[in-house]
């Protein structure tokens, strides 16, 4: 649970912020719309999170492509 409260704002940053980007590509959101951005974002992850009956899938999903990452991909990237 605490790595959870922690991580979350940390990742949900990294996510408006690229999105930002990429929506407004090199202008400078104003004030409204950066929290209309965030609201946006906000209430679609938490639709997600209702629908989602089983996120079993998410973290098996995740798991398997990090850990095939971590196997074959960062040692070469090391080498």
């Amino acid at each position: 649970g605490i790595s959870l409260i922690g991580s979350y704002p940390l990742l949900f940053s990294a996510m408006r912020n690229e999105f930002m980007k990429y929506r407004y590509k090199g202008n400078e959101p104003n004030d409204i719309q950066f929290r209309n951005t965030t609201r946006l974002l906000l209430a679609v992850l938490t639709g997600l999170s209702l629908l989602l009956k089983n996120a079993g899938f998410v973290v098996s999903l995740n798991g398997a492509i990090m850990g095939s990452a971590i196997i074959y991909i960062f040692p070469s990237v090391i080498y």
